[in-house]
């Protein structure tokens, strides 16, 4: 399993396209979080361990209330995420392939799930690939 995001308690990982939470302390339990088309990019796991995102063709969430919720993925406008950060402990702020015509940038509100679209760009279409890039 590769590994997305790292906590004291969990992983988010893959095996190819498919994403998992593991508990480092409960017999390595592991549990399957959903499927991404292609290998999943990034990860993020809330400070208080209450959430994962996983990201790469779309967003899965998952939480143990909700379950996994899929997110910028609904077979007719499917997104690739090339990285994401926590902008506070209720927000994450998203970045879509700067090498596309889609490149923006988003926010999900993690309590509630909704995307916010926060601006185009930045657009790299002309640049080469490279994996730190602010936005």
């Amino acid at each position: 399993m590769e590994i997305l995001a790292e906590s004291p308690n969990y992983i988010l990982g893959h095996d190819y396209e498919s994403v998992y939470v593991q508990n480092k302390h409960i017999d390595q339990e592991k549990v399957c979080i959903g499927d991404h088309y292609g290998d999943p990019k990034c990860g993020l796991i809330a400070l208080d361990e209450s959430w994962f995102l996983a990201a790469g063709e779309g967003l899965t969430f998952f939480d143990f209330q909700r379950g996994a919720v899929v997110l910028m993925r609904d077979g007719e406008s499917n997104f690739f995420i090339h990285s994401m950060r926590l902008e506070d402990r209720n927000s994450v702020r998203i970045l879509i392939d700067p090498w596309s015509p889609l490149a923006s940038t988003w926010l999900l509100n993690i309590p509630d799930l909704k995307l916010m679209k926060l601006r185009d760009g930045p657009s790299l279409v002309e640049q080469p690939y490279q994996e730190d890039i602010e936005f």
